[in-house]
Order: C-alpha cells, then structure tokens, then sequence
C-alpha cells in the first residue's frame, strides 16, 4: 500500500490544482509574458508602430478600438513566449515590478513626450539637428552615386540631374533620383579642381555660408 500512496498524492494534489483554476506552466509563462509586453512598453510600441504603416493595418487597429490591447496581447503573447525562457521572463518582470523599473518607465514615458513635441517643431533644436543630418546623410549618398557614375563612364557628370540618365543603355533604370534636402532645395554639384563635391545650401539657402553641408567636408 505504501508504494502507492506517492503516486495517489500527486494525483490528488494535480486534481485539486486543475479545480482551483491554477495555470499550467504554459498558461503560467504566457501569463507572464502578457504582463511583460503591458509593464515593459512593448505592446504599446507594436501598437503604435502598427497604426503608423498605415493602410490595412491602421484600418485593422481602428476596428479593434476602444480597447485594442487584449486583441493584440492574444498574438503577441504566443510570439513573444517562444523568444523568453523562464529565467529571463522572472528577471524581466522583477525589474519592471520593482520601485526602480516603475521609475524608469515613467522616465522614458516623459522622455518620449519631450522627445514627440520637439521633433515636431520646425524651429527646435531637435528638428534642425536632424535636418542637418539628413541633408548629411543625402549629400554622401548622391556623392557615392557620382562616383560610380564616374567608375562606369569614365568622367564626371556635370550636374547632379545627369544622375537620372539610365544606369545602363536600353534601361529606365537611373543611377539616383534627387529629392530635395530638408529645405525643400536640391543638392548641387560643385567640382573643385576636378574633385566633385556634393553640397546642400543648408537653411538659409546661399551657397558659401556657415548653412552648407557638404560631402566630402571641406
């Protein structure tokens, strides 16, 4: 009788879990990784960036409001579960349970509504750092794009627009499209002593001023 009393004990101490609801250790690690993606920022981060590609997937999320959150935790959770071991999911969610972790996410909260309200100023320090690093970003690209126009033609073109010739002879392939700088103005290619440079008038829009962003640097 002794040898069969173990297994009869956890027999009965399973039944009696399954009729006091507890969870499974599946239902346990799913349930934890649903208040991981709430506590972290990260459901509200799919969310948004969901709503912001626009077409049917901000269609979809509009549909599912008021409360989109439940919608989109049943299909994360599965997702995000098969990325997090256990021991990684508990030390994650003591963080974010602790004092400290509840400070930080209110940090990055008031961080991120500085962050939105700047960005979204023309005139604010935050704006015209990040202009001056795309129009940066576009005078290397179209100088990278005259260079390989050189290597496969043998010269330099003599304005950037000669870029939107085909790449190849019997193509409408271009070798660049130009797009205006973050002014609303197009690049332009100067040629000093016949090294190209590619430069952006900058914000006030006169060639020769401290505005000028060029590549390469003088």
């Amino acid at each position: 009788m002794r040898i069969c009393r173990k297994p009869l004990v956890l027999l009965s101490l399973l039944l009696l879990g399954l009729a006091r609801g507890e969870d499974s250790a599946e239902e346990a690690h799913a349930r934890k990784v649903r208040e991981l993606l709430d506590l972290g920022g990260e459901l509200g981060h799919v969310m948004g960036g969901t709503f912001a590609r626009g077409g049917a997937s901000a269609r979809r999320h509009l549909l599912l409001s008021p409360r989109p959150g439940e919608a989109y935790l049943d299909v994360l959770a599965p997702i995000y579960g098969r990325h997090l071991d256990g021991e990684t999911l508990d030390a994650a969610l003591a963080f974010f349970r602790s004092p400290a972790g509840r400070k930080y996410m209110a940090a990055l909260h008031d961080a991120f509504k500085e962050w939105a309200l700047a960005e979204s100023k023309p005139d604010s320090e935050v704006s015209r750092k990040l202009d001056h690093a795309a129009a940066a970003s576009q005078c290397r690209m179209y100088f990278d794009c005259v260079m390989t126009w050189k290597a496969m033609r043998n010269r330099l073109p003599a304005r950037l627009e000669d870029l939107a010739e085909p790449m190849l002879p019997g193509t409408d392939i271009p070798f660049a499209t130009i797009h205006p700088d973050p002014w609303g103005r197009a690049p332009v290619l100067r040629l000093e002593d016949g090294k190209p440079r590619v430069v952006c008038l900058g914000p006030d829009g006169a060639e020769g001023t401290e505005d000028d962003i060029s590549y390469p640097k003088r």
